[in-house]
């Protein structure tokens, strides 16, 4: 025996596992193809379709009730991709058996375990080793991962897609592409609504995803998660990096809901001097020398608040005072930071800072220091605007 064995057209790779299934479409019109992607059919009770416990192999329960270990329907039964599916992507068809591919036909499929396997792709052209492939709903082939996210409202859109795989071959037109197979190559929690992943009910305290990491390191740049999304449209392309939604669902009494709660724990730091701790960092760079932004609107941090009613009339009276708040917090053994705003250059202060006289600095004035002055913007009652 060499070292080197001989590898023939159409070898598969040495870790390649196949399974076998029985293919129970929903949709019958449209022939499976060897390559194409199928997904677990959830609502399948027994693979072999029966209502009553076989008694003959000592089963004796007379109702298929969930929990049961004979709910095999979830593990030998597949169909096309569903909008009630898509999380349960079974794998890329093998082969098919005896009746082609008809509704019935016990097929072979590959499991998604990292192994490089021959698929199907609707796209007209893969760069190797980069360009990312899912399974979409109500297609027989693997295509870019799509979404409809609107823009607002209480609905977080559907989510027609998951990522599955990585194409490990350039083509230059729609067909049988090698694909690295492995649908944890990327977080996918959850689906569409009504489809979601739940937490049980009664539950408190709870955490879904987690990463819990102490850097060791006494140098350089720690980073425990980093986000990179390059927009290369040249035409609307919104949104970017992330998107935190959070829906208040039911009665909240006197309790504050936090869409994004970002903490830093200063109780074992020391500062040096001249040091800066900074809980929250946003900022816009240019790369180019000579950005064109010519009708452009450029806002390092935008506010929003967008209220809708279903009925005529104003909206519920709430405390003005919280609508914009910004608060500075001191405990009876310390005193709150002496500045509301820190700006570098007084050019970005939109207002004239010289026009406001020193007597302004009042109660209802808040105090900024602009390159190594303190002035005042007075914040003006309700009867002196009247």
């Amino acid at each position: 025996m060499t070292q080197v064995m001989t590898m023939s057209s159409g070898a598969i790779d040495p870790i390649a596992v196949a399974k076998r299934v029985f293919w129970r479409p929903v949709t019958t019109g449209t022939p499976l193809k060897v390559g194409d992607p199928v997904c677990y059919k959830l609502d399948a009770v027994d693979h072999k379709k029966r209502t009553v416990d076989p008694t003959h192999l000592g089963l004796t329960i007379d109702t298929y009730a969930e929990g049961e270990q004979e709910m095999t329907g979830r593990l030998f039964s597949v169909e096309e991709p569903l909008i009630d599916n898509i999380d349960a992507f079974a794998g890329i068809v093998k082969s098919l058996g005896q009746h082609a591919g008809a509704d019935g036909d016990m097929i072979e499929i590959w499991i998604p375990n990292g192994a490089v396997v021959p698929a199907n792709v609707v796209l007209a052209a893969t760069v190797t080793g980069r360009t990312i492939l899912s399974v979409m709903v109500g297609t027989r082939t693997l295509g870019s991962p799509t979404s409809d996210l609107p823009n607002y409202g209480l609905t977080a859109g559907t989510i027609d897609s998951k990522v599955v795989g990585i194409a490990m071959e350039t083509i230059a037109a729609a067909g049988l592409c090698w694909v690295k197979l492995d649908d944890k190559l990327f977080a996918h929690l959850g689906g569409n609504i009504g489809n979601e992943l739940q937490v049980a009910a009664g539950t408190v305290n709870v955490t879904v995803a987690q990463m819990n990491i102490n850097f060791l390191n006494t140098a350089g740049n720690c980073q425990a998660l980093h986000y990179r999304a390059t927009l290369s449209s040249t035409g609307e392309c919104g949104r970017g990096v992330y998107r935190l939604e959070t829906f208040l669902k039911g009665t909240h009494t006197n309790q504050p809901n936090y869409a994004l709660d970002n903490i830093v724990d200063l109780s074992t730091l020391y500062v040096n001097v001249g040091g800066r701790v900074v809980g929250m960092r946003n900022t816009i760079r240019s790369r180019s020398v000579n950005p064109n932004l010519t009708g452009s609107y450029i806002s390092v941090y935008n506010s929003e608040i967008i209220l809708t009613k279903t009925t005529t009339g104003a909206l519920d009276a709430g405390d003005a005072a919280h609508i914009t708040h910004f608060y500075l917090n001191g405990d009876a053994n310390g005193t709150s930071p002496d500045c509301l705003f820190l700006a570098d250059n007084k050019k970005f202060i939109c207002m004239e800072a010289s026009a406001v006289a020193a007597d302004d600095a009042a109660a209802n004035s808040i105090k900024i220091f602009v390159q190594g002055a303190y002035y005042y913007i007075p914040a003006y009652t309700a009867a002196e605007i009247a």
